[in-house]
């Protein structure tokens, strides 16, 4: 509906509703020198309704009497130039839209939607009017200014006077610092077949302020209060196109407590998480209730609720930052649902983005600098990695990432945060992800006891060793729970209420916010357990180079995050020895999984994950190079048979020796001049 209202009339109104809802606040802040105004929606709707409709249908008249009514309310000249601009908040829900529903016929309205910035470009200066005097100095354009608006991108000048037709000379430049974001759908807002939708901002004035700068960066999501506008595209032959682009041009920004407005908690939730808390079996009645309509998997659908609870985070004494979040990995056969429960995860976590290392867009997972398209300026787009920042990232298909993607992953998962240096970019973007990775053996099958772990899926054991926790997803005939899998596979085609679980995803996702709340403080006395623990098990190899490391700090890290983890979702703020007891039993059980033990002796060799190369494999590797070294002393040419008869003396056979040469050459250790001749390479 439209609303007629004259200026004269919606100056008096404003005039009205600032009297008694701003009058105090606003010279407050025009004494104090301060650029922005917070001014609820809501007073203004319930001062004059028909006034606050007039701001979405006609919102460029209003923002601008509005501050001209502020202004009356200064009480010097100097004051004039010190009226702050009005930031509205607490708009009512039934205005505002989500990005895909805008349209053309919002073009010049007010729209109020919400989003996570992806791209933000640098601050640049834009002219707004060019300023001109006179060359004639009888023309009365020589003493008063005439101003020349700018409202097209290519910048428009007057050749002669309008009134004398003599040459005029531009006097001043006047110019605001103008910046562009590129704002994307929250995909957590959006059903499992939309695909998060996007619109270009534009922001001016106060809102590029260095204070305002520094309080958005990509990855945060905020609620955008602004005017819609088109933008005219040229043909190829820079011809005006019939179509156009659409941009907001921005009023305010809010942010505050966007994160978790949607997921409010009662009292009356609270007072169940703790009553629930109180059923020594409440964290299996949990994981059984996770992903219900996919068979087994418990300890693995254990492992990931605790990773939504995450562990405690803390500042150390130098002021650097302890991870308290941690990182799984799950290494699947192919059809073991792998996927799919990496997808269920989203009903659980508050924030969630998935991606297929397949599939990755041109900002990669982590982000790229990239040129902008609308303004041809270099500019920052966040990745599925840095958007997913306070959330949970699933990664599918890790191993098929871009050399750079994983690169920039090091630094992500360890440090949380993205450094980006390219072009006239240069900045660090958040990244306090955890990161839910997913890959398929390249053999098609996962083998524990086969080749290590990084060749089976071609990752880089400096990439592997950020996981706190590794699950192999095999599949191996069984015929009991081959009948329970062939069941469930029934009852979802044909009986999915049968699959309903007990407690509900909303209920989980709730408990699990509620349960983040709590800082767990582990007694002096049981860190010195977990210690006692780990340095036990080194103590058994200290005096044996040639043994495997069965642990090592980073393993430990992990061992302490996931007790705290375990106290968390206790809903306590006091690490207890069972939660340390957990702890270790999951990260033994992960290990156990993966074959991290050393093929002869049966010892932990925790070698096999951190470097990719087990200490057997490594001792033997060594076994050989000094056997060829040896016998280069004493004969002319050594022989792949001359090797073999010294091997076996160390209980190697011809397979063993063959799989050691042909590293060795792969490796640029040896080289081979003739068939079966051997050599080292100096």
């Amino acid at each position: 509906m439209t609303i007629n209202l004259d200026s004269k009339e919606m100056i008096k109104r404003f005039h009205g509703f600032i009297d008694e809802y701003l009058r105090i606040d606003l010279r407050s802040h025009i004494e104090h020198g301060k650029e922005i105004i917070n001014i609820n929606f809501e007073s203004l709707i319930i001062y004059d309704q028909e006034l606050a409709e007039c701001f979405f249908d006609r919102p460029r008249d209003c923002l601008e009497l509005f501050h001209l009514t502020m202004k009356q309310f200064s009480e010097s000249a100097d004051q004039l130039e010190k009226t702050p601009q009005a930031f509205f908040y607490n708009f009512p829900n039934s205005e505002k839209i989500s990005i895909r529903k805008i349209r053309s016929q919002h073009i010049d309205k007010l729209v109020c939607f919400e989003g996570i910035i992806k791209r933000k470009s640098d601050i640049k200066p834009e002219i707004t009017h060019l300023e001109y005097l006179c060359t004639n100095p009888d023309c009365t354009y020589s003493t008063v200014r005439l101003k020349l608006p700018q409202t097209e991108e290519k910048l428009t000048t007057l050749k002669a006077c309008p009134r004398c037709k003599a040459p005029m000379d531009i006097v001043k430049k006047v110019r605001v610092d103008t910046q562009t974001m590129l704002i994307v759908e929250d995909p957590n807002s959006l059903n499992d077949k939309q695909l998060p939708k996007e619109i270009y901002l534009k922001l001016h004035s106060v809102l590029t302020s260095p204070v305002m700068d520094d309080k958005h960066s990509p990855g945060e999501k905020i609620e955008i209060i602004g005017i819609l506008k088109e933008v005219n595209k040229k043909t190829r032959q820079g011809l005006d196109s019939v179509r156009s682009d659409l941009i907001v041009d921005v009023i305010c920004i809010n942010k505050d407590n966007l994160e978790e407005e949607n997921l409010t908690l009662s009292k009356e939730d609270i007072q169940e998480f703790k009553d629930f808390v109180k059923d020594s079996d409440f964290l299996n009645k949990i994981v059984l209730s996770v992903g219900s309509s996919l068979n087994g998997m418990l300890r693995i659908k254990e492992a990931l609720i605790l990773q939504l609870v995450g562990g405690g985070e803390y500042q150390s004494f130098d002021g650097s930052h302890i991870r308290g979040l941690f990182h799984i990995f799950l290494i699947g056969d192919p059809g073991l649902g792998k996927t799919q429960l990496m997808r269920i995860m989203k009903y659980y976590s508050s924030k969630y983005y998935y991606i297929s290392g397949d599939n990755s867009t041109k900002a990669g997972i982590v982000g790229a600098v990239v040129k902008d398209e609308l303004t041809g300026e270099w500019s920052l787009e966040a990745g599925a990695f840095v958007l997913a920042s306070g959330g949970l990232c699933c990664i599918d298909e890790i191993d098929k990432l871009e050399k750079e993607d994983i690169a920039s992953l090091h630094e992500g998962l360890e440090s949380q945060q993205i450094t980006f240096a390219k072009a006239t970019i240069r900045q660090s973007l958040k990244s306090v992800t955890k990161l839910l990775a997913g890959a398929n053996p390249t053999r098609g099958r996962f083998d524990p006891f086969g080749e290590n772990i990084g060749k089976q899926i071609k990752l880089a054991p400096a990439l592997l060793s950020r996981f706190d926790l590794i699950f192999p997803m095999q599949d191996i005939p069984d015929k009991k729970r081959d009948q329970q899998i062939s069941k469930q596979i029934f009852k979802n085609r044909y009986n999915a209420k049968a699959n309903a679980p007990d407690i509900t995803p909303l209920f989980i996702k709730k408990f699990i916010i509620f349960s983040q709340s709590f800082k767990p403080v582990m007694s002096e006395a049981l860190g010195d357990f977990v210690c006692d623990h780990y340095v036990k098990i080194r103590t058994q190899y200290e005096d044996n180079t040639e043994k495997p490391i069965p642990i090592t700090p980073r393993q430990l890290e992990a061992i302490f995050r996931l007790s705290e983890a375990y106290c968390k979702i206790r809903l306590s703020n006091k690490v207890e020895e069972k939660d340390v007891l957990n702890a270790i039993d999951i990260f033994n059980y992960s290990l156990e999984r993966l074959g991290i033990i050393d093929s002869k002796t049966g010892d932990m060799d925790i070698d096999k994950l951190m470097t990719g190369t087990s200490t057997d494999t490594r001792n033997n590797l060594k076994l050989v190079t000094d056997i060829i070294k040896d016998l280069e002393k004493t004969i002319p040419q050594v022989t792949y048979q001359s090797i073999l008869k010294v091997v076996r003396n160390h209980c190697l056979n011809s397979n063993d020796l063959n799989r050691i040469l042909e590293t060795l050459k792969k490796e640029g250790t040896i080289f081979e001049p003739r068939k079966d001749n051997f050599k080292i390479i100096e």
